[in-house]
């Protein structure tokens, strides 16, 4: 019994899920099938003695253990776990629906309100709007619930004959304005950065009217990050909405779910990274404080792994930066959380390039030997800083050999495209040519280090052209 719905969703539940599905399935105004307790109590069993996600059971001694004595009916059995299913699904959003802010409270005054019961909606209105007013965040969510209250407030007024409508209109009415603008601001964060990795692909609906209505809004702060988020990607002066935003996340974390402050954050990274690859270099630094910002709120952390694309490039950043002593913590501390088979070639190859960076060759060579090269990635990588070790130690006749290896290597090579070699392959051209050349052909192979396309290492061969 294995890859069921059923299973896949049961095998997301904590233990704390499990105890309250077990309250919840007890409880006769949700489930009156007492063998429906049975069986979850049966699958709870091997989720506490570690048989999950893929417990190895099969369906027969599980309907046996539901219906002791009987034979096996496969039609019955599918039965009662898609009625267990639907009960968890249901549980799920039972959960969901309690710790959603106010929303329990909201369909409360709206019970209250068609049964005509205004002292009890009154009461529950205050009540309601105390305790969104102690929500700890200032988020979509919290203008949305705003309106909601605002707007059941004014129904609830305009059903009274005796009393015409008051301030209730305009609160409402304010209330949907800034839900509405920091909402769609979201949306049009979201669209714009698709569309800067595919470019055309969605259209910017209303941005206009949108960032022209947030003007007057931006004395909330869910509506100044966004605008200045929305302006920073799409914008022609696109640095002071950057620092802005920076300054913004760092004012109002305390008021944005961690949701909301990892989109923010996340953003900002990217949007650094795209600057970089433009040639600004000045975005190194800022790109670094974010990077170690958001290790620090985890991130980047997914699952309790580290993407191995992140760790790479946290590394080649402080490398870059000279910020050795916290390169080397970082490749301590976060090369664990790398995937297994990431784990000790992820280290030992950025350890090597550490010590590359830091001058002990001998030191990087011997990390070096240490990298299985079983990702073909970290076997480019490490024939390329090799290449410079034996380059900056004057080594030449091991640099000659290296070089013609490796080009047999790109040259034989099925795990490659074409144009995934093409990177390396003008590099060993261009590495060969300087070895080669007289001084006064050297300008004219620093230009063609500058107008190849497609070339990995750039920098370093327009350092070593002199």
């Amino acid at each position: 019994m294995k890859n069921t719905k059923l299973l896949r969703l049961l095998a997301t539940f904590s233990l704390s899920d499990w105890q309250k599905f077990g309250l919840y399935l007890r409880s006769p105004f949700f489930n009156q099938t007492d063998h429906l307790i049975v069986l979850s109590d049966e699958l709870e069993a091997l989720y506490r003695a570690g048989e999950w996600p893929e417990p190895d059971v099969e369906k027969q001694d599980l309907y046996r253990s539901v219906f002791p004595g009987q034979p096996y009916d496969e039609m019955d059995f599918n039965r009662q776990c898609s009625r267990l299913l639907q009960l968890a699904a249901d549980f799920l959003a039972h959960q969901q629906w309690q710790n959603d802010g106010i929303m329990a409270n909201y369909y409360t005054l709206q019970a209250f309100m068609e049964r005509k019961l205004d002292k009890h909606f009154r009461f529950t209105l205050r009540k309601t709007r105390d305790q969104l007013e102690k929500e700890p965040y200032r988020n979509i969510q919290f203008h949305h619930q705003s309106y909601l209250l605002a707007e059941i407030a004014e129904w609830q007024v305009s059903g009274r004959k005796a009393q015409a409508l008051g301030p209730e209109v305009q609160q409402t009415a304010d209330n949907f304005d800034q839900y509405l603008v920091a909402q769609k601001l979201q949306h049009l964060c979201t669209i714009a950065a698709l569309n800067n990795l595919q470019p055309g692909t969605y259209q910017l609906q209303h941005s206009q009217e949108i960032v022209s209505m947030s003007e007057s809004l931006q004395h909330l702060p869910i509506v100044a990050i966004y605008r200045n988020l929305f302006m920073m990607i799409t914008g022609e002066e696109t640095s002071p909405y950057f620092q802005q935003l920076r300054q913004l996340a760092i004012q109002h974390e305390d008021i944005l779910a961690p949701r909301e402050l990892k989109f923010i954050y996340l953003s900002l990274v990217n949007f650094c990274i795209g600057r970089i690859r433009y040639g600004e270099k000045t975005y190194a630094s800022p790109l670094l404080e974010l990077y170690e910002t958001s290790l620090e709120k985890g991130f980047l952390i997914d699952k309790g792994q580290i993407s191995p694309w992140t760790f790479k490039n946290v590394v080649k950043l402080g490398l870059g930066l000279q910020r050795y002593d916290w390169v080397e913590g970082f490749i301590h501390q976060y090369s664990p959380l790398l995937a297994e088979r990431e784990k000790a070639e992820a280290m030992h190859f950025n350890l090597a390039d550490l010590y590359y960076h830091r001058q002990d060759f001998e030191k990087a060579q011997l990390y070096l030997r240490e990298v299985e090269f079983s990702d073909v990635r970290y076997y480019l990588h490490g024939r390329i800083l090799l290449a410079k070790i034996y380059h900056t130690t004057q080594s030449w006749e091991s640099l000659d050999s290296l070089l013609a290896a490796f080009r047999i290597y790109l040259m034989r090579s099925k795990k490659m495209s074409r144009e995934e070699k093409k990177p390396y392959l003008n590099f060993i051209r261009i590495l060969d040519k300087l070895l080669n050349s007289l001084p006064e052909k050297r300008p004219k192979i620093r230009q063609t280090i500058r107008d190849t396309p497609m070339l990995t290492d750039r920098t370093w061969l327009l350092e070593i052209a002199g």
